[in-house]
């Protein structure tokens, strides 16, 4: 198998904190991962709806109130000639110039902001998204029920500790898929979601990164068939978080929600929806 995966995969995921601010006024920060993708020239920023809404998933409503005020992508710029990764941008992103989209299915944890607005804190006008997947990338619906399988091989690119703190990096963690991706999975007796499990880790600081399934060629000297054909990178998810063992650590096991729901979301914008 050929892994396929360039040095850009790392640069496209962006270290992302989310500021918020209460009914009180005070001030709750989380961080996580975020990326963008390129939609016909239109930068579209995704992450996960629990890194934009401190309530969802909740039902203790301890955070009833709190607004969503600000946040901070940090990314690279790309140098225009050859491509390698500049200076470290930290783009400041409002929510009092951006709109934050949903997927109609609530228990869809993926968060979207079409054609993102943002300002580089250091007052220039370098904002540029320096790094981002097309939208070619993202799989749709039908590949994921015809091109992945059980056991391929997942590159998540993020934030979690560990990352590359003195250069702001992120890096890359690997997974399996471990169910039949053609149909959604669920930890638990009711609907969670339009999710996929993976054999993998996953930890704070994780939530939001783009996960791939790596591009794979058939063994040399075997004959093609159906199973052994040629598939191309594909954007297959959102990270959105892991499985607890019943002595609540972590199962080894954890989850994204599929890509075809950021396609839905795209596209119901596109759409004038």
């Amino acid at each position: 198998m050929f892994h396929g995966l360039t040095h850009e995969a790392i640069y496209a995921a962006a270290r992302t904190t989310a500021t918020f601010i209460g009914p009180d006024g005070s001030e709750k920060q989380g961080t996580g991962t975020a990326f963008g993708i390129n939609v016909e020239g239109t930068t579209v920023l995704v992450t996960n709806r629990h890194m934009v809404d401190l309530n969802f998933g909740r039902t203790d409503g301890k955070y009833v109130g709190y607004k969503l005020e600000h946040l901070v992508c940090e990314t690279r710029a790309r140098d225009a000639a050859d491509g390698t990764p500049g200076a470290v941008r930290s783009l400041h992103v409002p929510m009092s110039h951006n709109e934050i989209l949903f997927d109609l299915n609530p228990l869809n944890d993926v968060a979207v902001i079409f054609d993102v607005q943002s300002a580089n804190l250091d007052g220039s006008d370098d904002r540029e998204w320096g790094y981002s997947f097309n939208l070619g990338d993202v799989a749709t619906d039908e590949e994921l029920r015809n091109d992945l399988h059980p056991f391929d091989f997942l590159a998540i690119p993020g934030f979690p500790d560990g990352f590359d703190k003195a250069g702001m990096r992120a890096i890359i963690r690997a997974g399996t898929i471990a169910c039949d991706p053609r149909f959604e999975y669920s930890f638990a007796s009711q609907d969670k979601g339009e999710i996929l499990v993976f054999d993998g880790f996953s930890f704070s600081g994780s939530s939001g990164s783009p996960v791939i399934a790596v591009p794979k060629t058939p063994p040399t000297n075997v004959d093609s068939h159906l199973g052994n054909h040629f598939r191309r990178l594909l954007l297959v998810g959102v990270n959105a978080g892991h499985i607890t063992t019943a002595a609540m650590q972590h199962a080894g096991l954890s989850y994204f929600v599929r890509s075809s729901v950021i396609r839905r979301i795209i596209d119901a914008r596109l759409a004038g929806q």
